[in-house]
């Protein structure tokens, strides 16, 4: 069972987890709280618990290293923090204060820490372990040092030239101790005037002796603390704090002495936070690929890149911005300028601009191009979704597509246009219907496209036959003296011609028959068309869809109204084409504009301007910045047509073309009168 079947059917799901905790000597008090109020995420509360628990241990060995105990570096805070991770929760607070404070006090271990992977994959972790240990026990003097030895410690390679280092680091260290116990014993050589030592008590002397040596001390610390500390940042400030020592040669006064080292110290920490930040920062910016001639700077060059800092931070991130945009480029188009020569190197960032920019232009052109293809074919009827997406993706590439399968499209948008020139009013509309349906919503190959050709050729040779056959039936009523002689059959589609001559041969010429297929429609056909109208519009009204306007139309002019239905159909019908295309586009680039069309698209009305209007509105979203990254658009749906939502007469069951229903009311109203059986009606050979 998961964790989230679980956290549904137990309250205690993760007992057995914090049982394992607990057994780690690990407080779980606050991880159970959390726990029990992320129940509904269980897998991910779980996952973050695990991960905390398990960092927490590794910080834990981190701070308590065995030499650790007789070190006084750390000011009490390893206690703390290793206290306080018993509760994993704690974990991303004490992680950031340690990592804080050893950016300043142990930066030897963040690196070491970083890189042990890299160490015990060629088993040198123990070797690891005891370069930190030497670290860690030098003196705070000598560990300035250190920084030398910063870009080695990554690389285990590196292990002997380390060891070197950090020996005559540690020598140098030692050296210096026996100087200052030296220095001790050597007071009367090094100029005090102790002469009257030689007439103290022994215990005073003693003690006047060692506040001498302790003074001599202090002076000589002072003194190599300014040599160490600050002697290689600045030769001049340097100078300044050794001019103030040796004015107090004969200070007898500790803690002046004191606060004078204080003070060194202190301006020295702050030279070695400064270079290192430099140096961290010129680690990562070539880490990024900007070139620089040296790794790490010199104390003696710190004054030098502080000054120049800002105005290069600047630069660089210009350049990177850059360069980030030609590689964009580069994996995606074949022919691309070199910029090899160019990338990393601050002095030829506007060179590489410059190529960048052409590329810019190259990519919007082409993506422009695609689109306006696109859409033209988009007008024309075609489904073609599915490009938006790749030409904003690669628009070079999908261009050429575009192209080269422009040809097929042109063949089948011509294709449409034939089937639709066609007279399938008496026969062949579903298979016409279903055929230009298939030409728009598939790439149509060879064998559709000849098949087509058939088709076409098909319906118009049997429409055309069938048609010669109703022109010799007129030719016959017309000599009979049943239909006009000024029958004017060429404006009949083959329907209406059916029907005209099937009422010609039944009732003879009748002046309710027009001559040119404009039927007048009154009486109870034109009640019957209101009706069907009436129920249409109340069905798209319970769609969702906004009717009021044709509704006041149908008010005034029913038959207005059934005009507009016939055009405004085929759009509704493709309603979540229009919705495909609207979704693709980026509307967090105008949120107004989208929200407007979302009240537009449940307006039938409006169908037909919003669709010619796509390709400006995508040219347009183009050239704008995005608003609100968060807006997400989604297009109204209207809701399925259901036919019970109205009582209406049986034989209404669905919204029809009330043009056609006009042609067969009228003639269901000339059957009434005279009932004409199904062979007579439709006589054709």
């Amino acid at each position: 069972m998961s964790v989230e079947n679980e956290g549904e059917t137990n309250d205690h799901w993760f007992d057995d987890h914090l049982t394992k905790w607990a057994d780690l000597e690990f407080d779980i008090t606050e991880i159970s709280n959390y726990l029990e109020e992320n129940h509904e995420s269980a897998t991910d509360a779980i996952m973050r618990v695990e991960f905390l628990v398990n960092a927490s241990k590794t910080l834990i060995e981190r701070l308590s290293h065995s030499w650790l105990t007789r070190l006084d570096f750390t000011d009490g805070y390893f206690e703390e923090w290793v206290e306080r991770l018993k509760n994993p929760m704690n974990y991303p607070e004490i992680n950031q204060q340690y990592e804080r404070w050893a950016k300043i006090n142990r930066n030897w271990e963040l690196i070491l820490h970083s890189h042990r992977q890299d160490w015990d994959s060629v088993m040198m972790g123990e070797n690891r372990r005891l370069i930190l240990a030497r670290c860690d026990s030098l003196d705070i003097s000598s560990k300035p040092q250190l920084n030398l030895l910063f870009s080695l410690l990554s690389d285990p390679n590196s292990y002997q030239e380390i060891d070197a280092q950090l020996s005559l680091i540690e020598e140098n260290e030692a050296r210096q101790k026996r100087t200052v116990y030296s220095a001790i014993q050597d007071l009367i050589a090094n100029g005090y005037d102790v002469n009257y030592i030689s007439e103290m008590s022994l215990i005073d002397a003693l003690k006047e002796i060692s506040n001498r040596q302790n003074m001599h001390n202090q002076h000589e610390m002072i003194r190599l603390q300014i040599i160490d500390l600050l002697a290689g940042f600045d030769d001049n400030l340097a100078e300044k704090y050794e001019e103030q020592r040796k004015a107090l040669i004969n200070e007898l006064d500790a803690n002046v002495l004191h606060n004078l080292s204080e003070q060194i110290k202190a301006v020295s920490k702050d030279l070695r936070i400064r270079l290192s930040n430099v140096n961290t920062q010129i680690a990562e910016w070539m880490l990024s690929g900007i070139n620089f001639e040296t790794e790490n700077i010199e104390a003696n060059e710190l004054l030098e890149w502080e000054t120049n800092m800002p105005e290069l931070t600047k630069q660089i991130n210009t350049h990177l911005a850059i360069v980030n945009r030609f590689e964009f480029f580069d994996n995606r188009l074949e022919e691309v300028p070199s910029g090899a020569q160019y990338i990393g190197y601050l002095e030829h960032t506007e060179a590489l601009a410059d190529i960048v920019e052409q590329l810019e232009l190259t990519w919007k052109e082409a993506e422009l191009e695609a689109v306006s293809i696109i859409e033209k074919y988009q007008n024309l009827g075609l489904i073609l979704d599915d490009w938006n997406n790749r030409i904003i993706a690669d628009p070079l590439s999908s261009l050429a597509t575009i192209k080269f399968d422009e040809l097929g499209w042109k063949k089948r948008i011509d294709y449409i246009h034939k089937l639709l020139e066609i007279d399938i009013s008496f026969e062949g509309s579903l298979e016409v219907e279903s055929r230009i349906a298939l030409l728009k919503e598939i790439e149509a190959g060879d064998e559709v496209i000849e098949d087509t050709e058939h088709l076409i050729q098909r319906l118009i040779t049997r429409g055309a036959r069938h048609r010669r056959l109703l022109e010799r039936e007129l030719i016959e009523l017309i000599s009979s003296g049943k239909a006009a002689e000024d029958t004017m059959s060429s404006t009949f589609t083959l329907a209406e011609f059916e029907q005209f001559v099937a009422y010609a041969r039944k009732h003879g010429s009748s002046s309710n028959i027009s001559y040119t297929a404009n039927s007048i429609i009154s009486g109870d056909i034109s009640e019957r068309i209101k009706e069907k109208i009436s129920h249409e519009l109340a069905q798209f009204s319970a769609a969702g869809w906004y009717t009021d306007d044709l509704q006041t139309m149908f008010d005034n002019s029913p038959i207005s109204v059934a005009k507009i239905l016939a055009s405004i159909r085929p759009q509704m019908k493709n309603h979540d084409a229009l919705r495909r295309r609207l979704s693709a586009m980026p509307w967090n680039r105008n949120v107004s504009l989208a929200l407007q069309l979302q009240e537009d698209m449940q307006n039938p009305l409006r169908l037909a301007s919003i669709n010619e209007q796509i390709p400006k509105l995508m040219t347009q979203l183009a050239k704008q910045s995005v608003e609100d990254e968060n807006f997400s658009f989604t297009p109204w749906a209207p809701s399925p047509i259901r036919k019970t939502l109205l009582p209406i007469p049986e034989q209404i069951t669905s919204p029809g073309d009330a043009l056609g229903d006009a042609h067969e009311a009228m003639l269901e109203a000339m059957e009434s009168n005279n009932q004409l059986d199904d062979d007579e009606l439709f006589d054709v050979p």
